[in-house]
């Protein structure tokens, strides 16, 4: 049996180890979803959103419409796009606020996934041709 250490790093990002060899690890959370996702090669990033929220997605998508939000039009599209962009903001190490304030540009390396009513997103920073669909499994 394989021994698992998670651990809070210090920029808040969690350290996740198996069997003393570190990977990857990301983890997203909203009312009683929880995703995780992790990866031996790549950093990852994952996010999960309840799309029957009260999120104030209008204020939030005018705010940065000449960034990341930028041709957003529909409820919809927004979960789409913010999703994302909290799970490259984790996969990437750089800041939410500033990965929404900078243009948006297309990407084959997400993934999306709907559980009931939560849109979950997976960001891998890997090359195009070595992406692979994360494997999703619901408790």
């Amino acid at each position: 049996m394989a021994d698992v250490s998670l651990q809070k790093g210090d920029d808040g990002a969690p350290r996740l180890s198996i069997s003393d060899t570190n990977v990857y690890c990301s983890i997203s959370h909203k009312n009683n979803c929880v995703v995780v996702g992790y990866s031996a090669e790549y950093p990852i990033g994952v996010d999960v959103e309840n799309v029957e929220s009260s999120k104030d997605y209008l204020r939030i998508r005018e705010h940065y419409s000449n960034g990341f939000l930028k041709d957003v039009a529909t409820k919809d599209a927004f979960f789409y796009r913010w999703t994302l962009a909290e799970a490259y903001a984790k996969a990437s190490g750089q800041p939410l606020l500033e990965v929404l304030a900078q243009p948006f540009e297309p990407t084959d390396n997400r993934h999306y996934t709907t559980i009931s009513n939560f849109l979950v997103c997976t960001y891998v920073e890997a090359n195009r041709d070595k992406f692979q669909r994360p494997k999703i499994i619901r408790l």
